[in-house]
């Protein structure tokens, strides 16, 4: 059966930089494709029912296209096995990367304990990564400020008390606050390492807080008399 030569035909790097947008998966999808396709000519030239009514030529030039869609194919697999190797590098390089952004979050970002001063710094904090569009970005500051007072304002009902209430809101509020935090260095700020990144928030969060707790006000009193109102202290 005829085959491409080394020196005329696709190579594996060439596949690569032609297909640098598509995925392993993607790849693989090529090939299961490719690889149907040479049996496809393999069975006309030889085997199938009206092979006999092509000539010689003819199934010798089905055979040579069958070379050739195998040897593309060889090199799509090549392609698809480096892909693979470089998507679970990068993927344990994003995982790591993950894990460090979420630690080092954690370590700035406590969760809050009991007192309503905590409570009112996740408030604080969710509006200034909100504002920097760190965190729920999709929601503009006026939206995001009504939603934090609708939440804080909620009636009480028969299954949760105004104290639960608040816990759970304030607890939720923090627990984004790390994580998009997390997101943020890992996604957004991915040209730096974590560090570096972390601290370039941090700093941006420290240079927009007393503009935003000026705009904000409204929303940090609503929140200190939904707050006080429980009588004790909220822990959340």
């Amino acid at each position: 059966m005829a085959r491409l030569t080394t020196s005329k035909s696709i190579t594996t790097q060439q596949v690569l930089d032609n297909t640098r947008f598509l995925s392993s998966q993607n790849l693989r999808s090529v090939q299961t494709k490719l690889t149907a396709t040479k049996g496809q000519l393999i069975k006309l030239a030889d085997t199938a029912v009206y092979s006999h009514l092509l000539s010689e030529k003819e199934k010798e030039l089905l055979r040579n296209a069958a070379g050739i869609v195998g040897a593309v194919n060889l090199r799509i697999a090549a392609a698809k096995e480096k892909k693979q190797r470089d998507e679970k590098q990068r993927q344990a390089n994003l995982d790591a990367r993950a894990k460090s952004a979420l630690r080092i979050a954690k370590n700035a970002f406590l969760l809050p304990t009991g007192s309503t001063a905590e409570c009112i710094e996740v408030v604080r904090v969710a509006l200034i990564l909100n504002q920097l569009q760190v965190m729920k970005g999709f929601y503009p500051a006026e939206e995001f400020s009504a939603k934090l007072i609708a939440e804080a304002r909620q009636a009480p009902s028969a299954w949760k008390t105004a104290e639960a209430s608040l816990q759970y809101e304030v607890r939720s509020m923090a627990i984004e606050i790390l994580r998009s935090v997390q997101n943020h260095i890992v996604y957004e700020l991915d040209h730096c390492d974590v560090q570096a990144g972390f601290d370039s928030l941090v700093a941006r969060v420290a240079e927009a807080r007393p503009r935003v707790i000026e705009q904000r006000a409204a929303v940090l009193h609503v929140w200190l008399d939904a707050l006080e109102s429980c009588g004790r202290e909220v822990h959340a």
